[in-house]
């Protein structure tokens, strides 16, 4: 390696610390309850992103099923989930937010718990989960790691009470990215509805994707939302309950604004520090082939993608949709997506997932275990400003997809360097 002094010098095993490390795996849950290694990560990880729409097969399969959790402890995690139905008459929907869980599945019929796990440990090529609740056929689980000597992270949660700015205090450090969940109903648990969001901010972009569905109607009433000027946005059938956007990133927390409070919602974070992040957004190209995505700023190690599955917009739109994938190179992505169609009886709440995709949209049919698959995309590589996807399936509406791009900071080999030269290694 080359310092900024110009010479040239070689690491030891031994100063190989990795500032960041990153990792896209899967597991499936086990069938019993109890703990459950997951190991292959190939370092301790400081905090974990799991995502996945809790069916046990790769395959297109029936009700819209969607969970997406954090941890970083045994003590600070939380999930966010929904299930809508398929065929019903008069559609079942039901969402949930806990913070004592790190995965979470609600069932669609009674608001139980589907699946769960609460989190036990980072360990020295993995982590171990609590399988609390579990279904027999066992849900594939796809999940993020992050770690490094660099990377400090936290997990908490917080209400909103009110309007106006709210800071939140207790991180620990000043974050570089804070990433968000809520339910609009006011309370953690399990309810009979289905008002959920994620959302994402730095300090120069954000994102939020809200998703609803009222239970029991008939026909079906399901929208989604996806906006680059909030982190937080609940909707229900009135318009919007519950809304907040980015103020700052502060020495101990975060602000946010909030022009719109109904319900007093509890709100998850996950902040993080120690590496480069971008947020941003892209439309799909609309053409066969390669896209390149640039502007990030720096080479990535590390995309995840979002997206409510339509053109951009700032508006609520008909129909639920959320995707969520991740990618690190050409054969390490995955990717899942669901639609629960709106004003539509019986029901139609379908998913679809994906070991071989970054990116898949789909839309939800009357036709058993049948979604038609309206884009796909595979990763292709990360560029010295953003990453490259290759379509094999377009769609002329050209979805909008927001994405966390995340990377080492710079200079860690000087760094590094620093650290030989005060220790007489060189």
């Amino acid at each position: 390696a080359t310092g900024d002094s110009g010479f040239c010098y070689c690491v030891p095993e031994s100063f190989k610390l990795m500032a960041f490390s990153s990792y896209i795996g899967s597991f499936t849950q086990a069938t019993s309850t109890g703990n459950q290694a997951v190991t292959g990560v190939g370092f301790q990880p400081k905090a974990l992103i799991f995502f996945s729409s809790l069916d046990a097969f790769l395959i297109n399969k029936n009700d819209a099923l969607s969970c997406f959790g954090v941890a970083v402890s045994s003590t600070k995690r939380w999930a966010n989930c929904f299930h809508s139905d398929w065929g019903q008459t008069g559609n079942s929907s039901k969402g949930g937010f806990v913070t004592n869980k790190c995965i979470a599945g609600v069932l669609r019929f009674s608001s139980a718990v589907y699946v769960d796990a609460d989190f036990v440990s980072m360990d020295a090529d993995g982590f171990t989960v609590n399988n609390t609740t579990v279904d027999t056929t066992g849900s594939v689980i796809y999940f993020v790691a992050l770690g490094g000597t660099d990377i400090s992270v936290d997990v908490g949660s917080f209400t909103i009470s009110g309007t106006g700015n709210k800071a939140t205090t207790g991180v620990g450090f000043l974050p570089q990215m804070v990433l968000f969940s809520s339910v609009g109903n006011g309370v953690t648990g399990y309810f009979g509805a289905i008002e959920n969001c994620i959302g994402g901010m730095t300090s120069t972009n954000q994102f939020v994707l809200g998703q609803m569905a009222q239970n029991a109607l008939n026909p079906s009433n399901s929208k989604s939302i996806q906006l680059s000027t909030a982190v937080i946005n609940n909707e229900w059938t009135a318009g919007t309950e519950d809304k907040a956007a980015y103020v700052s990133l502060d020495a101990d927390g975060f602000t946010i604004n909030c022009s719109a409070n109904v319900n007093t919602p509890e709100v998850g974070y996950f902040a993080i520090k120690g590496a480069q992040f971008n947020i941003g957004k892209f439309n799909e190209s609309t053409s066969l082939g390669n896209q390149a995505v640039t502007g990030v700023g720096f080479q990535p190690s590390l995309v995840m993608f979002l997206s409510q599955s339509k053109a951009a917009s700032t508006s609520v739109q008909d129909t639920l949709n959320l995707m969520i994938g991740a990618a690190m190179s050409s054969s390490s992505r995955a990717v899942f997506d669901v639609e629960d169609t709106d004003n539509v009886n019986p029901s139609q709440g379908q998913n679809s997932k994906s070991a071989t995709l970054c990116l898949e949209h789909i839309q939800a049919t009357a036709v058993s275990n049948t979604p038609v698959l309206l884009e796909a995309s595979d990763f292709v590589s990360m560029d010295s400003d953003g990453f490259t996807i290759n379509a094999s399936t377009v769609n002329v509406t050209g979805f909008e997809d927001a994405y966390i791009a995340i990377a080492q900071n710079a200079a860690v080999g000087d760094r590094i360097l620093q650290r030989m030269m005060l220790m007489g290694v060189g």
